[in-house]
């Protein structure tokens, strides 16, 4: 019989030995056969072979038991696998050794695999292995993911946080969370920022809005917005309020100012107030204005004066008043320009005057002519439609002025 392959065999190995054996159990079978005689080497040969089923029992000599996942329940029992006692992640019977397929597991056939969830994972698994998708704020370099630092978010290795203006920001963010700063105006209690409601706010649960007065506020305010009320005297145009002028008011981009006549109005007007002119006769003295007592002494003594009967004195009294009265109002009731004859027009203009108007000038165009206590004018002009014609009444050096344009 030829001689198979030297055999290799490790005496008083440990359990991390490497047996080769140098023939099988069939070919050691046939040198026992009957009618033949075996050999020192076939006998050394089954020897090697009942030696490596003890060391695979863990029951060689220097041996203390199978080796790690292996045990023998006795002497006669025979090798079984050993899993371990607390989370093996395998169960072993009579089929065999089996992996449990736990949460992210799969086992199919003589496959472990990892498992992935069937909807919004965040996680591929194929042949090259498990992998993390990379979403909006997720990048994926190599065997790391980090969360990309967009507005408001600071990253860094301590983890990711809330990151606040350096300026104003009107929040903090410590160790206790984010947190929203309570100015003027704002509360914060609990989970809650609520507005505070000062004079002229209302705060509800539909939101914040203006709150005008019951009476008279002079305002309204509605889905629109704040309104002002344009009352006498009070234009409202686009975005500006503007105070309409009336007789003796100016109005302008500085303010509202008294308006003084240009002519003889006996007052004056400046940033100290409206003040009345003390002329002849007349005495200005805090908020009174009086007859000076000099032009009564040049008329008649002091003495004089009282000796003489009320009437008289009552005389003195009425000639002293009218000396500084002012002219009447009156009002142009018409200025009508009527055609009479080709080319020629007659002008009518009629007014009411006062009792104490002395005299009246009327003008129109470039003609002037003085009547005497009457109140309509005659005369032809050239085309007069479209002029202004002039009335003015003067008593004792003091005037009034209207105006009249007259129409055809």
């Amino acid at each position: 019989m030829p001689k198979l392959a030297t055999k290799t065999l490790q005496a008083n190995i440990d359990d991390t030995a490497i047996l080769t054996l140098p023939r099988t159990a069939d070919d050691l079978k046939e040198a026992f056969e009957t009618h033949k005689i075996p050999l020192q080497e076939d006998f050394a040969d089954l020897i090697d072979m009942a030696h490596a089923g003890q060391l695979a029992a863990g029951a060689a000599a220097g041996q203390n038991g199978p080796g790690a996942g292996l045990i023998r329940q006795s002497d006669d029992a025979p090798l079984e696998v050993k899993v371990a006692t607390t989370n093996p992640g395998l169960s072993v019977d009579t089929d065999g050794l089996k992996v449990g397929a736990g949460n992210g597991i799969s086992v199919t056939g003589a496959s472990v695999a990892v498992k992935v969830a069937a909807t919004n994972p965040g996680l591929s698994v194929d042949t090259d292995g498990l992998k993390v998708g990379a979403g909006n704020g997720i990048s994926v370099t190599g065997a790391s993911v980090a969360v990309g630092a967009g507005d408001g978010i600071n990253v860094s290795s301590a983890g990711v946080a809330v990151k606040v203006a350096t300026t104003n920001p009107g929040l903090s963010v410590d160790t206790d969370g984010l947190k929203v700063g309570a100015g003027n105006g704002i509360s914060v209690t609990g989970a809650s920022v609520a507005v505070g409601a000062g004079d002229g706010i209302n705060v509800s649960s539909a939101g914040v809005a203006v709150k005008v007065a019951t009476t008279n506020p002079g305002l309204s305010v509605d889905t629109d917005g704040l309104k002002v009320g344009a009352g006498n005297g009070i234009s409202v145009t686009g975005a500006s309020v503007a105070v309409g002028a009336g007789d003796g008011i100016n109005v302008s981009s500085a303010g509202v100012a008294v308006k003084v006549a240009t002519t003889n109005p006996g007052l004056s007007v400046d940033t100290d107030g409206l003040k009345v002119g003390a002329g002849n006769g007349i005495s200005v003295t805090g908020t009174t204005v009086a007859v000076s007592t000099e032009v009564l002494s040049k008329l008649v003594s002091v003495e004089a004066f009282e000796n003489l009967i009320e009437s008289d004195r009552a005389r003195i009294f009425n000639l002293l008043f009218e000396a500084q009265r002012e002219p009447g109002d009156f009002e142009i009731s018409s200025a009508i320009c009527e055609e009479i004859e080709l080319s020629h027009y007659k002008l009518s203009v009629a007014w009411t005057a006062s009792q104490y108007a002395s005299e009246y000038t009327v003008s129109a165009g470039l003609t002037n002519e003085t009547i005497e206590e009457t109140s309509i004018v005659r005369w032809s002009r050239q085309n007069l439609v479209g002029q202004t014609v002039t009335v003015t009444a003067s008593l004792n050096g003091k005037e009034k002025t209207k105006t009249k344009t007259i129409t055809g």
